[in-house]
């Protein structure tokens, strides 16, 4: 933690307060930090987040709620949306192009599954019918005195008549 303070990159603060400062919840912090989106060190157990000291004064300038105190300038809430927004807007655009192509993609699929169900069922319909009731080049069955099913396979145990 010493090694973050003194490259003079900012204030250190656990993550729950980073998360009050930034107006984000404390689960988006605790991910940004695993995703490396957000500089921070656990010590002792317990995350601490690396806050400019520039971009996010202590509640300057904000009262309990959040609101701004009259004053003229962009608050630090405005600020840390203005941070937020840059590093999600690309994220977010990221998703949308993948999205888009999965879903150009599962249009083409589909316009080809369509096409070929529609071939078959073109092919289905020139398919000549076939003759109702009979089979064509059916062999005859001689009606001779019948055999049991086994005798085939005993030949020398043939029933009698």
């Amino acid at each position: 933690m010493a090694g973050l303070m003194q490259d003079g990159a900012g204030q250190a603060v656990p993550v729950v307060e980073a998360a009050a400062r930034l107006g984000l919840a404390p689960e988006t912090v605790r991910k940004r930090l695993w995703r490396g989106q957000m500089a921070g060190e656990k010590r002792d157990g317990q995350w601490y987040v690396v806050l400019p000291t520039d971009s996010v004064p202590d509640d300057a300038g904000l009262g309990r709620t959040g609101q701004d105190s009259g004053q003229d300038h962009a608050g630090p809430m405005q600020d840390a949306g203005q941070d937020t927004a840059a590093v999600l807007v690309p994220e977010l655009r990221e998703r949308v192009a993948f999205l888009e192509r999965a879903l150009e993609r599962r249009d083409r699929d589909l316009a080809s599954a369509l096409e070929r169900l529609h071939e078959a069922h073109v092919l289905l319909a020139q398919r000549p019918a076939l003759p109702s009731g009979e089979i064509p080049n059916r062999p005859e069955v001689s009606t001779g005195t019948p055999h049991p099913w086994w005798a085939a396979f005993w030949p020398w145990r043939r029933a009698t008549e």
